[in-house]
């Protein structure tokens, strides 16, 4: 299998562009093993692998989607010396990706851009079928050839060849004869789905080799005026239906992306920086969930679904107003993502008893309180509330609640179960996420007159507040810092011993036939211990929290000497020994609620910097055998923890039922964000001064606070 199937190579990156319907990855190497650059595409609700992609080659790799630049008898290719990539300043509604690379005495510009196209089709298409409930949705590829500035000399004409080298495992029918072909587009291939391959000129086609050849004249172009002439536009799409034409342009309103071209990220201040992740971060969860909210957990990784990991998007995308998708993930979380008896699935499958991931469903309902507190749209929760009230209803139920008040179990947050060395007892994460969701089911609930059991969630849900700081035997206080596990006999669990053995016979299969190394292994302190302080159950500023934030900043920041979070000790991860980013985004956002701010930035530096010039994250850094694990893939959950902490945390934006914080740690910044139908822009040039549409309004611990729900638009500036 060509080099390109490897995920996580050296010296690779990849830039993410979507629309709900189509997935585009450009991937850049400088790596010489790899293809210099190329062209992923899949169909969004497809979980594929890499080498599953729809232009991916077991011998070509990604080779086959580069173009060819030819000049008389002399033909050019992408090499890794002259090729770059960097996200566009966009006219367009869409994100772009530019690529360029030279050949010869020509300076090659490629950008990439994924739009839908929704002029009216005719009522029935060649099949008969109604295209009026379709819509088009392609990757467009504009292609431009410049002077080279290095050179000379202009050649007189040549040529541009694009091919369509279609991944042989999902299209196994290739047109042969031109009549054929024109059926189903030019050119084209078909298996699982169709595969087609489109331009705005015309150029020469060669059947056999479904390559496109566009004679140029070199001596015409103009460099002074590059955006007006396109030498050749590709268009590539996975059809519902196969259009009658090909639009000429992209339509869209016309906005300002804060992005930057080329080389320009190295002269950005940190402001800067974290403003342009946050617009990246927003363009990778656009474009990799799918228009009814599934999303691959971790793209090319598994090929699974996690309710935690959606939960989590959710409340992400409120923040940044993307509310339709935050409603479109939240139906697919109850409607898919959940059981008739209220499990929330972990890789698109449900544990029972004391394996039930139980922290998915407390993530859940702060996610919905989330989604209601930012949108006000209570008819979404009436419609669904026998499927909120069975997700709540679990973490009531005997097996699971112990008469200490907290959830009981035998798995945590990473997935570690009993055969891994995982004892039964009480997880910190487990307990906040569900602690707060309890109270969250209560106060939505009685906002939507449903009596029932309000009162006694709300109950059960400040027990559980009340038992993990203060019970006698199991509160997560240990030496003054928080812990992560209490067993059931009250102590820690600090290692774990893996074991050959498990009485549950459904996972028989899973459980190890013998374990050669029974060497305890080292578990706490584990990253989960800072979400008290994210979730405000504790005081932040407490000695309790800054004596937890610094012994995990001691034990587990730059486990492998590379910086970031590691999510738990080495020796416990043996499948995925490295720093994790959303949980270095997590520690982040803590680190600042408890007033250190310079560790925080040094935190956020780091995401930054690994987020390298494409603006996405692996799932951790470090080495993984695989096989016999999967290879690693970029983690969807980070794009969203990031931007709770670029927004909740550096801007200090925070929404709750009867009000909207803002304490921003950030200077300068410019932001605009909805809640409901309003939107709120934020000007902030210092920290001392706050004014409210020209009327000061006095800080109250850094912060202002403004009445939910907003009436109208409001104008806010932070200065000196």
């Amino acid at each position: 299998m060509h080099p390109d199937r490897k995920t996580n190579a050296p010296d690779t990156e990849y830039f993410f562009l979507g629309d709900g319907f189509l997935s585009v990855a450009i991937q850049w190497s400088k790596n010489p093993e790899m293809s210099p650059y190329g062209i992923l595409l899949w169909g969004t609700e497809a979980f594929q692998r890499k080498d599953g992609t729809a232009l991916f080659h077991p011998e070509l790799g990604l080779g086959g989607t580069m173009l060819t630049v030819v000049i008389g008898s002399q033909k050019y290719r992408p090499t890794h010396e002259t090729t770059r990539v960097w996200w566009e300043s966009s006219e367009l509604i869409e994100p772009v990706v530019g690529v360029e690379w030279i050949a010869g005495d020509i300076r090659v510009v490629e950008r990439f851009s994924v739009a839908s196209w929704n002029d009216e089709p005719p009522a029935k298409d060649r099949y008969g079928i109604s295209q009026s409930e379709f819509n088009c949705h392609f990757l467009r590829r504009d292609i431009l050839l410049l002077p080279n500035a290095q050179s000379s000399d202009v050649p007189s004409e040549g040529s541009i060849v694009a091919s369509l080298y279609p991944n042989p495992i999902l299209y196994n029918q290739l047109p042969m004869r031109r009549a054929e072909s024109e059926l189903f587009g030019s050119p084209s291939s078909y298996g699982d789905s169709f595969l087609t391959l489109e331009a705005n000129a015309s150029p020469q086609y060669f059947e056999r080799f479904f390559t496109f050849v566009q004679p140029v004249d070199f001596q015409s172009i103009d460099s002074n005026e590059p955006d007006d002439r396109d030498e050749l536009s590709l268009f590539y799409r996975l059809p519902d239906y196969l259009a009658e034409e090909i639009p000429s342009a992209i339509k869209g309103e016309k906005i300002d992306l804060p992005l930057f071209n080329g080389n320009q990220e190295q002269h950005l201040s940190f402001a800067q920086r974290l403003l342009r992740q946050l617009e990246i971060s927003r363009i990778g969860i656009n474009g990799t969930i799918s228009e009814d909210g599934a999303f691959n957990a971790s793209i090319w990784q598994y090929g699974y679904e996690w309710g935690q990991d959606a939960a989590m998007l959710a409340t992400a995308c409120c923040y940044v107003g993307d509310f339709e998708i935050a409603k479109a993930i939240l139906s697919h979380i109850l409607l898919v993502l959940t059981s008739d008896d209220g499990h929330v699935a972990e890789s698109s499958r449900f544990r029972d008893g004391e394996l039930t991931e139980l922290n998915a469903n407390g993530a859940v309902l702060l996610a919905l309180r989330d989604y209601y507190w930012f949108t006000r749209d209570g008819d979404f929760l009436r419609r669904n509330w026998s499927y909120i009230g069975d997700i709540v209803a679990l973490l009531c139920e005997p097996e699971h609640l112990h008469p200490s008040g907290l959830l009981v179990g035998r798995r945590d947050l990473w997935e570690r179960l009993p055969w891994m060395g995982l004892l039964s007892g009480f997880d910190v994460a487990t307990n906040t996420f569900c602690s707060e969701g309890l109270i969250a089911a209560s106060y939505l609930a009685g906002l939507l007159g449903i009596e029932g059991k309000c009162a006694e969630w709300r109950e059960l849900g400040e027990t559980m507040h009340r038992a993990m700081f203060n019970h006698l035997t199991f509160s997560f206080v240990e030496d003054n810092r928080i812990v992560h596990r209490r067993l059931l006999d009250g102590t820690v669990q600090t290692t774990m011993v893996a074991e050959a053995r498990y009485g549950d016979q459904r996972y028989i299969p899973y459980v190890p036939d013998h374990v050669a190394d029974i060497t305890p292994r080292l578990c706490d302190p584990d990253s989960v211990s800072a979400l008290p302080i994210l979730y405000n159950l504790i005081d932040p500023r407490s000695t309790l929290a800054q004596n937890t934030l610094n012994h995990l900043h001691e034990h587990l920041w730059n486990p492998t000497g590379i910086g970031g979070y590691g999510r738990s000790p080495i020796p416990s991860d043996p499948d995925s020994p490295g720093p994790w980013p959303f949980v270095t985004a997590w520690m982040a956002e803590a680190e600042l609620k408890g007033g250190m701010t310079e560790r925080a930035k040094e935190t956020t530096e780091w995401l930054l910097t690994m987020a390298n010039n494409g603006g996405n994250w692996f799932e951790y850094y470090g080495e993984r055998q695989s096989p016999p694990y999967p290879p690693t893939g970029i983690i969807v959950w980070g794009w969203g923890q990031y931007l709770l902490l670029a927004i909740r945390g550096w801007m200090g934006i925070e929404v709750t039922g009867k009000r909207l914080r803002i304490a921003p740690q950030l200077v300068p910044f410019e932001h605009r964000f909805w809640v409901g139908d309003h939107y709120v822009n934020i000007e902030v040039s210092g920290l001392r001064i706050a004014t409210v549409e020209g009327l000061r309004i006095t800080l109250v611990n850094g912060g202002i606070e403004i009445p939910l729900p907003l009436e109208k638009n409001l104008h806010i500036h932070f200065s000196n």
